[in-house]
C-alpha cells in the first residue's frame, strides 16, 4: 500500500482538473496531515473537517461537504 502511495504522490502534478479533497480532523485511516502533500498545488483545494472521521460526518461537517462540493462544480463549470 505505502509504494502505492508513493507512486500516486508522485502523479499528482499530472491532474489538471479541479479537485476537493476534503479531510477528517479525526481521520485514522487518511491523517490530516496528508493535507500538506496537497496544500498549494495547482487544480486541488483542500479542506480539514472538523470532528469529522473517515465515514463519520457532524451535521456541521456536512455542510461543509455540501459547500466544497458546489465550489467544485462552479470551478469546473468556469473552465468548461
Amino acid at each position: 500500500l505505502f509504494a502505492k502511495a508513493k507512486r500516486v504522490r508522485s502523479l499528482l502534478g499530472l491532474i489538471r482538473v479541479p479537485c476537493a479533497v476534503l479531510l477528517g480532523q479525526k481521520d485514522e485511516l487518511v491523517p490530516p496531515r496528508t493535507a500538506a502533500l496537497l496544500r498549494g498545488r495547482e487544480n486541488f483545494r483542500v479542506q480539514m473537517l472538523e470532528n469529522a472521521a473517515h465515514f463519520l460526518y457532524p451535521p456541521q461537517a456536512l455542510e461543509q461537504v455540501r459547500a466544497a462540493v458546489r465550489a467544485l462544480v462552479q470551478t469546473a463549470q468556469k473552465t468548461d
